[in-house]
């Protein structure tokens, strides 16, 4: 495994403990199923600034790794977390029948916590604040949900030789002048497709946009998640969640 610059001291989640624990991009469950055919690892900086090559990182995607968490909450929650999600999406089994409320919110916060570790990628594109990584952590038999101001939306690919995330974010200003954040992930492997949105409390009407724009398209909201059970249909081509995700991500930053 190749890890990248450690951008933080202390755990982003915990915020006590050092960021001690080497955190895989992609989790080790997923990664037998991912292509390693790439010799490097390219990481872009696409924002409010002009794109650039962040960093150039030598070996694929699937081994890269980060320092942001603390060991006692890699092995810990975000474990149990890990746990979780690859019941329903290791080899992709969940996609393609129908999924309960219940497993909405599981995939939902791996999703969440994904975004979360990722996103220190480029500092300077962090959009989740203290306060969402912070109500992450969990103890006992809770489980953590994700920001109740988040959307999570996914949907079944058809076919999809790509492991690839994508990650921007944007800083928004209100009309009393205070800055806010706007986050937007992109997430796919395999027959999964994921997107991530956080949008500031002055424009979260834009919700109703994106919940009827990916309603229309085959992407269904699963955070908030919702009541009973979703039935994936057929499923799109990785081509046409490309050019969704691109148009849910310009209506994002046009608001």
């Amino acid at each position: 495994m190749r890890k990248i610059q450690r951008p933080v001291s202390k755990c982003i989640f915990c915020g006590i403990r050092y960021a001690n624990s080497k955190e895989d991009y992609w989790p080790k469950w997923l990664q037998p199923h991912l292509p390693k055919a790439s010799p490097y690892t390219l990481f872009v900086t696409e924002g409010s600034e002009p794109r650039k090559i962040n960093a150039r990182v030598k070996g694929a995607s699937t081994e890269q790794t980060i320092e942001v968490v603390c060991k006692l909450c890699n092995n810990g929650w975000m474990s149990r977390i890990q746990n979780a999600a690859s019941a329903h999406l290791k080899p992709y089994s969940t996609v393609g029948r129908t999924i309960s409320q219940t497993v909405q919110e599981v995939i939902a916060t791996w999703a969440t916590i994904f975004t979360m570790v990722i996103e220190f990628y480029d500092p300077k594109l962090v959009m989740a604040t203290d306060q969402d990584r912070h109500a992450m952590p969990f103890t006992g038999k809770s489980f953590s949900k994700p920001p109740p101001d988040w959307r999570i939306y996914m949907t079944r690919l058809r076919s999809n030789d790509e492991a690839v995330w994508f990650h921007t974010g944007a800083w928004a200003r209100s009309e009393e002048g205070e800055l806010d954040r706007a986050l937007f992930t992109r997430i796919h492997f395999g027959t999964v497709g994921l997107i991530v949105v956080r949008l500031p409390g002055p424009y979260q009407f834009g919700y109703a946009g994106l919940d009827e724009l990916c309603h229309q398209a085959g992407l269904h909201r699963i955070w908030p998640s919702q009541l009973g059970t979703i039935e994936f249909a057929r499923g799109l081509s990785a081509k046409k969640f490309l050019f969704i995700a691109s148009l849910m991500r310009q209506t994002m930053l046009e608001l």
